[in-house]
């Protein structure tokens, strides 16, 4: 009886062990594939304010915007949008200064306001990133180094089609996800040192053509190869790491 009970409790337990093995086995293979995935990541940014209403200013683009029966102005982001308009005057004289947006609010004589909303633009700031091989990187030993493999595009004020530029990745600056990183160093320009076996990532903080704040992300991992041979090593440093 003893002997058929441990049996049963031993077929148990292994039964246990195999689901628990093949449980792990599936997570392995679908986070091998997600890491095997190389496909480039792709980012592209529009304008945040759907309104068909909004107008759209370039930095350094003067325009007169005439409104009639106009009296007073007001100008909620003059940081972003210049204002010259004097009381009792029938039109503004609005300059863009940074990306963003502003709306300016006008007053009639009877007290009727209306808004008019600017998206002020930027165009040497990015539209569009691309990073490749899936935005990993591998650095073979301590002490190697990389440049994270990003692209960067403006679209001209004007024109429908971004274009890729290599100084738009000036506007990008690079740091880690958390402070005194042992794994990695990075540069604001985005090269990055190995300083020991492990994995973190690394992120790209930067003010699209819009005025919107935006992020690129980036793993690397050090001394470890993103593959099915090393996956588990990968895990633990990382789980190390954290």
């Amino acid at each position: 009886m003893l002997t058929k009970l441990f049996s049963v409790k031993r077929n148990r337990v292994m039964a246990v062990v195999l689901g628990l093995a093949l449980l792990l086995t599936l997570s392995a293979i679908a986070i091998s594939t997600t890491l095997a995935a190389k496909n480039e990541i792709v980012e592209e940014f529009s304008i945040p304010d759907s309104d068909p209403n909004i107008r759209v200013i370039e930095v350094g683009q003067t325009l007169t915007r005439p409104v009639g029966g106009a009296y007073n102005w007001a100008n909620s982001n003059p940081g972003a949008l210049s204002m010259t308009a004097a009381t009792g005057s029938i039109s503004a004289v609005l300059t863009g200064q940074q990306a963003g947006n502003a709306v300016i609010s006008v007053g009639t004589r009877t007290g009727i306001v209306q808004g008019l909303k600017y998206q002020i633009t930027n165009s040497n700031n990015i539209t569009k990133y691309i990073l490749s091989n899936g935005g990993e990187g591998i650095i073979g030993k301590v002490g190697g180094t990389l440049t994270i493999p990003i692209r960067t595009f403006v679209t001209p004020f004007g024109a429908s089609n971004p274009e890729e530029t290599a100084f738009a990745k000036n506007t990008i600056t690079w740091s880690s996800f958390r402070q005194g990183d042992p794994v990695a160093s990075v540069s604001a320009s985005g090269v990055v040192t190995g300083l020991s076996k492990g994995a973190t990532i690394l992120i790209g903080k930067f003010t699209d053509k819009w005025g919107q704040p935006q992020e690129a992300h980036f793993l690397v991992a050090v001394g470890v190869s993103i593959n099915d041979s090393d996956l588990g090593k990968l895990l633990e440093l990382i789980e190390e790491a954290q």
